[in-house]
């Protein structure tokens, strides 16, 4: 699938990386209200948020949880990855 190929060459670079002790991973944010989403939907987030496992819109601070961690030092084994915000 043509959505694969990206997550594929994520792991092919994460692996070059690691040879030089770098983790190279990705995040996939869910929706997070924002001027460009708004105009996307034009403010109508219920059909969005009825596809989203917890029904609600994500916040920029559930995002930033995800940052955190991989900066921190429980993700020293965590490369080639794509941490999802939401599944829709």
């Amino acid at each position: 699938m043509m959505q694969d190929l990206p997550v594929l060459k994520l792991f092919n670079i994460s692996g070059k990386f690691a040879k030089e002790s770098l983790l190279v991973n990705a995040i996939r944010p869910g929706f997070v209200p924002s001027d460009m989403l708004v105009s996307a939907v034009n403010h109508n987030y219920d059909d969005m948020t009825k596809r989203v496992p917890l029904k609600r819109m994500g916040a920029v601070s559930d995002n930033a949880g995800v940052v955190l961690y991989l900066l921190s030092p429980a993700s020293h084994y965590v490369t080639g990855h794509v941490l999802v915000g939401t599944v829709v």
